[in-house]
């Protein structure tokens, strides 16, 4: 399901409601911190942040789900939609965890989600 822009703006606000907080949680438990203290803290939260958003953006594209039926990639057969699984992906703001549609090929036994590769070229769905 793709997200309306007010749906995304509303689960990216949370995400970084939640930072403020315990940023401020922080601060109030931490007497005088230092630069170096308060620059450790950021870094933590703010690749915390960019995980959520980079979560959000993924979950809502469209590609999750291809409305078309999906051909194996190694043998073509028309494979099994076995619903939304969680996957991890590495990415270079951290490890995502998403939830993607997962096929499964009858005749090869490999289950994959689609499009095989999340690294490609600019305008690529990514995986």
């Amino acid at each position: 399901m793709k997200y309306t822009r007010e749906q995304m703006r509303v689960l990216l606000l949370h995400g970084a409601e939640d930072s403020i907080d315990r940023l401020m949680d922080w601060h109030e438990r931490t007497s005088a911190p230092t630069l170096s203290q308060i620059e450790d803290e950021l870094v933590v939260l703010r690749g915390e942040l960019s995980q959520h958003m980079a979560e959000i953006v993924l979950e809502g594209q469209e590609v999750r789900r291809p409305a078309q039926k999906m051909a194996c990639p190694l043998c073509q057969a028309e494979v099994q939609d076995k619903g939304l699984k969680k996957v991890v992906i590495e990415s270079r703001v951290g490890l995502l965890e998403i939830e993607r549609v997962y096929y499964y090929c009858p005749q090869c036994r490999e289950g994959f989600f689609p499009p095989r590769s999340a690294v490609g070229v600019e305008g690529d769905a990514l995986e």
